[in-house]
């Protein structure tokens, strides 16, 4: 019975500390993106046909919602529009503009919290998985230019992200923030195989965004 009483503490305690964390944001982002193919394919391009595969900046904008789980730790959603793609100089194929909807998931830690080191700074080191869809011309194009080898264009990908947020409270009604992540596709935009070699190429780079977050 007294370890039964003492379950039931313990759970009572952390019910009470999950209840008083229970905060949730709601804010808007814009800032850049800068984006590059990467994989097999994208190898194989620039050792037989010495093609030179460049980053391209694109704009990166978002709303979402942030819900602190307890004081340290945090679930972020969002919905967001990025301008992906690839630049080479010596191959207009290579040169795409890829626009996505995105629909990341982070998780957070807070490591330093308002109130802690400072009463107005915070900082959060996320994770996550973003869901990506393309819906505009580029994945078209990537077919029509992959159509001889019966390639796979894929227009959703699912996609890796590990980043750093920056907080700065100006009244108790807004936060400022400043985030960089990083990302990369975990499906590949471009599969395709010739003879016994399997070739890919995806997404990858990072965002720089900042915005503000109201509290409610």
């Amino acid at each position: 019975m007294e370890q039964l009483r003492y379950i039931f503490f313990v759970i009572a305690i952390f019910l009470s500390a999950y209840s008083q964390a229970q905060k949730r944001y709601i804010g808007v982002s814009g800032g850049l993106a800068r984006n590059v193919l990467s994989g097999s394919e994208v190898d194989s391009q620039r050792k037989i046909y010495g093609n030179g595969m460049e980053h391209r900046t694109g704009p990166a904008f978002s709303v979402f919602i942030k819900k602190e789980i307890t004081h340290w730790l945090y679930l972020k959603y969002e919905l967001g529009y990025v301008r992906r793609g690839n630049v080479s100089p010596n191959n207009a194929l290579w040169n795409l503009n890829l626009e996505y909807i995105t629909l990341p998931v982070r998780f957070g830690i807070q490591p330093i919290r308002f109130g802690t080191i400072s009463e107005n700074f915070q900082v959060g080191i996320e994770g996550g998985l973003s869901f990506n869809y393309a819906p505009g011309r580029g994945t078209y194009d990537l077919s029509q230019a992959f159509s001889s080898v019966n390639a796979t264009i894929r227009q959703w990908a699912v996609g890796a992200l590990a980043g750093l947020n920056l907080e700065y409270r100006l009244s108790q009604r807004r936060v400022l923030f400043l985030n960089s992540t990083w990302y990369g596709d975990l499906t590949p935009l471009i599969s395709y195989e010739t003879g016994n070699a399997n070739y890919k190429a995806g997404n990858k780079g990072w965002m720089l965004t900042g915005g503000i977050a109201f509290p409610w």
